[in-house]
């Protein structure tokens, strides 16, 4: 998300699609929608690595995806 803000970019909608988690790892694919306000909107897709610490999801990778 510092990536939209340092743009001054502005985030219209945020969509995720979980894979199915382990007990320690999880993947989700996320798709934002963003614009400035001024002109039709983009969009950016990801994949979101998790592993779970103690009792608190950490994100270990972030990968852009087409």
């Amino acid at each position: 998300m510092r990536r939209f803000a340092d743009e001054q970019l502005t985030v219209l909608d945020l969509q995720a699609d979980p894979e199915p988690a382990t007990s320690r790892q999880a993947t989700v694919y996320v798709a934002v929608v963003y614009g400035t306000g001024h002109a039709h909107p983009d969009h950016a897709r990801y994949r979101v690595h998790l592993t779970r610490f103690d009792d608190r999801w950490v994100v270990v990778e972030v990968e852009a995806t087409p």
